[in-house]
């Protein structure tokens, strides 16, 4: 649908424009008076912070604002965000996205297929979700075709690292000072400025063109075409199904153990949480891919890029291998062996590779039921006897009384369970399922906490060296403009890092002999030469009164002075 317009005049949005950057451009074009009487008239009151960059939830209100800018939610959130690509990898089996009619809502995940509660939860799924990603050369060609520089959608995606147009390594940070590009205000949009508040144009590339990897090229690819796709019939679950069968087909090593084949083809770097970061040659952004989040939605398109496919020809061909078997193929949820020459090929070259413990692998497992004559040929001595089936019942009900799920789900009698008593291993994971999630939940919150607090450490060094202006207190909410957070946000980051707190207190005690000192420097360059004299000093120091201390270092500053050239 299409209301009236309420205000004097609303710009249409590029095609490839993310949502919070139109809607800046709209509030710059027609003042903040106008933006926030409509904002008033629609529901929001003067006070409006629930607009996000990207995602937004949908309610009458939101409805009404749109209303006014003569779009519909649904058309906005269609063309001017990212939800289309968790829609389409990530989309649970029943229900749509409130305020759409055939768009599906995320799942919280595959194990519960279930839409998601809001969409704001999207964002804690990636490891970079509050920068703003854009291309130097894109600024650059909206400058030289007389337009306002925008963010595009496409830059956005957690699977893209690269402009393809410019073949130019993303960046949301300054090139110069370092300084975040996100917006400074609390709803999170606003528009792309061509200068830095540091000075420094955002058109000048530092690294210059890429070689963009070709398999890197294929995943942004994908990820754009799930913009660009109305609405796929297949749920996440679904695709996770397509996704293993074609890559049966492709290597008989992804019939359970498919991650290796994603790292080594993405030449990915393993973390100590069993997870993998992907950060291609001379790119400035990175994925963490994990079992869950970010990592089990872009694991499809990953697969597909590796097979050379779009998301329409997995998605036929998966339809045909279907229509063409005599036995449907099933979802297997579990990385579990399913034939002994696939098990045998994945465990001899595990053990090529020199493993230690064969007891530990799955495929042992497998092989230590199904084919134990082969195995027996294979270890001889080292064949470890097999516990019975109740005396493994019996340890994993001890083992569910401890506090960390993954004491039970990375177990070997949980191994043995997945070859010989589904029914039971199944049992185990959904008992086990909450608290997996909300520890997972807690592992990213810390995560982000410390990459909140690595980034306000470098803006409190950058303010701190700035010798432009006479120095100010430094305030949470003036470190937390410079990295991209409110004001709350830094100061919980700072108060839960007692090195960074000390810095801070360090900082703030210390100001009056910085602004001291930054004055007598001044000084020192207008009189060119000639002495500093102290009443000048005086008359610009923002407070009154001199302690014997401040006369001391008046002295020492002054008497330090190098000579003027």
């Amino acid at each position: 649908m299409s209301g009236p317009r309420l205000l004097p005049f609303v710009p249409a949005p590029y095609s490839d424009e993310v949502l919070g950057s139109w809607l800046a451009r709209v509030e710059a074009c027609n003042g903040s008076g106008a933006w926030l009487n409509l904002t008033h008239r629609s529901g929001m009151g003067y006070v409006f912070y629930q607009i996000q960059f990207d995602l937004l939830n949908f309610n009458p209100r939101i409805e009404m604002l749109f209303d006014g800018l003569g779009v519909s939610y649904e058309e906005a959130i269609k063309k001017h965000s990212t939800l289309k690509f968790w829609s389409v990898f990530r989309g649970a089996s029943q229900g749509v996205v409130p305020g759409t009619t055939d768009l599906r809502m995320p799942a919280t995940s595959i194990a519960q297929d279930t839409p998601m509660r809001s969409l704001r939860g999207l964002g804690r799924l990636t490891s970079s979700h509050e920068e703003r990603w854009h291309c130097s050369s894109c600024i650059a060609e909206d400058i030289d075709e007389r337009r306002q520089p925008y963010w595009r959608t496409h830059h956005q995606l957690v699977t893209s690292f690269y402009c393809f147009k410019h073949s130019i390594a993303l960046r949301s940070s300054c090139a110069s000072c370092g300084a975040s590009t996100r917006s400074m205000r609390r709803n999170g949009w606003g528009m792309l400025t061509r200068i830095c508040e540091c000075g420094t144009d955002r058109r000048i590339e530092v690294h210059g063109k890429q070689e963009i990897p070709e398999i890197y090229e294929r995943l942004g690819r994908i990820g754009e075409e799930a913009l660009a796709i109305e609405s796929v019939d297949l749920s996440w679950g679904e695709l996770q199904q397509a996704m293993l069968a074609l890559a049966r087909r492709h290597d008989p090593l992804c019939s359970k153990r498919y991650m290796p084949v994603l790292r080594e083809a993405f030449s990915a770097l393993s973390s100590e949480t069993g997870a993998f970061v992907m950060r291609p040659p001379g790119a400035l952004r990175e994925l963490v891919h994990r079992s869950d989040g970010a990592g089990a939605a872009v694991r499809i398109p990953m697969m597909f890029a590796i097979l050379g496919l779009s998301i329409e020809e997995a998605i036929s061909r998966y339809r045909a291998m279907k229509s063409t078997s005599d036995k449907p193929i099933r979802r297997e949820t579990k990385s579990v062996t399913s034939e002994i020459a696939t098990a045998r090929a994945y465990f001899q070259q595990r053990m090529l590779q020199g493993i230690e413990s064969p007891a530990s692998m799955r495929s042992y497992c497998y092989l230590r039921i199904w084919d134990l004559d082969w195995l027996q040929a294979k270890l001889g001595r080292k064949l470890k006897p097999l516990p019975s089936l109740a005396e493994d019942r019996h340890e994993i009900e001890t083992r569910l009384k401890a506090d960390d799920p993954t004491l039970v789900l990375r177990c070997a009698v949980m191994r043995r369970m997945m070859a010989r008593d589904m029914d039971t291993y199944e049992k185990v994971r959904a008992i086990l399922a909450p608290r997996t999630i909300q520890k997972k939940r807690s592992g990213m919150a810390q995560k982000v906490l410390r990459q909140r607090q690595d980034r306000l450490g470098e803006a409190l060094k950058v303010l701190l060296a700035q010798n432009d202006s006479k120095p100010r207190h430094i305030s949470y909410n003036q470190l937390g403009r410079v990295v991209g957070l409110s004001g709350t946000q830094a100061m919980l980051a700072i108060l839960n890092s007692p090195a960074l707190s000390e810095q801070v207190a360090e900082a703030r005690r210390t100001l009056k002999e910085r602004q001291l000192r930054w004055i007598i420097w001044d000084e020192h360059k207008k009189r060119k030469g000639r002495p500093v004299r102290i009443s000048a000093v005086m008359a610009r120091l923002p407070y009154r009164g001199w302690s014997k201390e401040l006369v001391e270092l008046f002295r020492s500053y002054v008497t330090s002075l190098p000579a003027h050239e």
